[in-house]
């Protein structure tokens, strides 16, 4: 009992607190399922995989702070170019950046950031839903003073985050890669209309470019039904729904390898086309 209290009931700042849960006690624990592996592997300590360097540490405005991968761009470009890569839920830098890694979608114009969630892998701090969406807001602040045009690539939970956290006009593009429309549909424990990615915001959602797997059963497609709606309100006709899909680099074999072939394929496309959708 005291080893789990150690694990899963760490000091907790003000974004961290029990009151800022979006989906009660459910949240706190999927959040840190992963979180007794990493604690046993010292993370923060390890150097990055070859291909990668560390990204600059951020410091959150609570105090937390933020750590992950970068992959430099391999090649100049005019305009000083970012994708921010926002992983699912028992996802972390390394473990992401190997998955990609292979299937060549780090566009050699752009420079890769790949940073851990608060409590995740490398980052300090404890996982909540509001935390998570508060600190990519600023990341992409901080972000937005180096580069000119900034691009988010989300998974799963990086999806939901970047719905809700992506509204700043240096981000011309977001991908998300499965989506639900409202969190309830994933807990009852979710309350309504609290950081819901249906209620994203006008420019964000213009920009949006929307995968969805036709076989996906964590976030199948009937969960997106009310987000989708929103898109075509706002003018954005940007949705491929696939019916050779499952959730992102979930499939297993055999699909697996043809899947992830598949979406690398689109991602390519997405960030090779130089007039993204936006406002």
């Amino acid at each position: 009992m005291l080893l789990f209290a150690v694990l899963f009931a760490p000091s907790l700042g003000a974004r961290e607190k029990d009151n800022a849960l979006i989906c009660g006690n459910g949240e706190k624990y999927l959040l840190t399922a992963a979180k007794p592996i990493w604690l046993f592997t010292r993370p923060a300590a390890r150097p990055p995989p070859r291909g990668a360097v560390l990204a600059p540490e951020l410091t959150m405005s609570d105090g937390v702070i933020l750590r992950g991968l970068l992959v430099p761009a391999s090649e100049p470009s005019e305009r000083r170019k970012a994708l921010l890569v926002l992983y699912g839920v028992v996802h972390y830098s390394d473990f992401v950046y190997e998955l990609l890694q292979p299937l060549e979608v780090f566009d050699p114009h752009y420079d890769v950031y790949i940073y851990d969630y608060r409590g995740y892998w490398r980052s300090d701090g404890t996982p909540r839903f509001r935390a998570l969406v508060d600190d990519v807001g600023e990341l992409l602040a901080s972000l937005a003073k180096r580069y000119d045009e900034i691009r988010i690539y989300g998974v799963s939970l990086g999806s939901l985050i970047a719905s809700r956290a992506a509204d700043n006009d240096k981000v011309t593009s977001i991908f998300l890669d499965s989506v639900v429309s409202r969190l309830s549909s994933l807990s009852k424990l979710c309350r309504d209309k609290l950081l819901d990615p249906v209620d994203m915001s006008e420019a964000t959602c213009r920009k949006v470019t929307l995968l969805i797997g036709r076989y996906d059963s964590l976030f199948p497609p009937e969960r997106a039904e009310s987000f989708v709606e929103r898109m075509r309100g706002c003018g954005n006709a940007h949705v491929s729904i696939l019916a050779d899909l499952g959730h992102p680099f979930s499939e297993g074999a055999p699909d697996g390898p043809r899947a992830s072939a598949l979406r690398a394929t689109m991602i390519r496309r997405w960030l090779s086309n130089d007039a993204p959708q936006g406002p």
